[in-house]
């Protein structure tokens, strides 16, 4: 490829994604000799690039969107310029986002939680765009994640729901399970103690039930007076992921 093919095709990638391309785009065109027409034909293109990127997130981050607002479109304009699409398959461009999010003061300063919120969010379309995996009874889900956050997340979404006041939202450690169930395949969550979150990351690494009951007990120094009722809650504990089709 020669140097002037590259830099052409450089610069209308650039005139298509980038804001601060499109706003020289008069002496970018003229820097590889684009005419007026060419210059109108890459901006009918570069008209549904944008809107079709900008579909896709307002699809994958409904929620922040709404939380976002007016500054929409705006902050979208600059996350492309921080991560501009590398990747063939669509979904990806958005991948970065909640990263994006977590460095946006202003926004960060109104929403503290809104970057866990789009992590939420972009971790439900990763479990629900899973390939089937093979499932064994007895066994975890294969398609899951866990998610810990300082906020919890499932409520702020209750909360814009139901249009109420967010700044009564409280930060407190929150740990959660995303999961698709395989009847429905509809993309759940279960909430998680710190307790049940160690159970599970000890249930994945192969480890068996009474080994994991015991490990528990000792490291929440639960005593021999109380450990039959500690027992006993573990086995709840263990019915309710059966039910919700956590462990198959």
């Amino acid at each position: 490829m020669s140097k002037n093919l590259r830099k052409t095709q450089t610069i209308i990638k650039d005139l298509i994604l980038f804001d601060r391309s499109w706003k020289k785009r008069k002496e970018l065109g003229e820097e590889i000799n684009l005419s007026k027409q060419a210059l109108e034909r890459i901006g009918t293109y570069r008209d549904l690039v944008r809107n079709s990127f900008l579909d896709l997130l307002s699809r994958i981050y409904p929620y922040s969107k709404k939380l976002i607002g007016k500054e929409w479109e705006r902050l979208l304009s600059e996350y492309f310029e921080f991560f501009p699409p590398k990747s063939p398959v669509l979904n990806k461009i958005a991948e970065n986002f909640p990263l994006f999010l977590s460095h946006q003061e202003k926004v960060l300063k109104k929403y503290p939680f809104i970057h866990e919120l789009a992590m939420y969010e972009w971790l439900e379309l990763e479990i629900a765009d899973k390939e089937n995996r093979s499932i064994k009874k007895g066994k975890l889900n294969p398609i899951h994640v866990l998610f810990s956050s300082n906020y919890p997340v499932h409520k702020t979404i209750e909360y814009i729901d139901n249009n109420a006041d967010l700044n009564k939202l409280e930060p407190i450690e929150t740990h959660i399970i995303i999961y698709r169930d395989p009847r429905t395949h509809q993309v759940r969550f279960f909430e998680l103690s710190k307790a049940s979150l160690a159970y599970i990351e000890l249930f994945k690494q192969g480890f068996d039930n009474e080994s994991i009951v015991e490990a528990l007990a000792t490291a929440y120094k639960i005593d021999l007076k109380n450990f039959g009722k500690f027992k006993k809650e573990i086995n709840k504990f263990i019915k309710a992921l059966k039910k919700n089709k956590i462990i198959l």
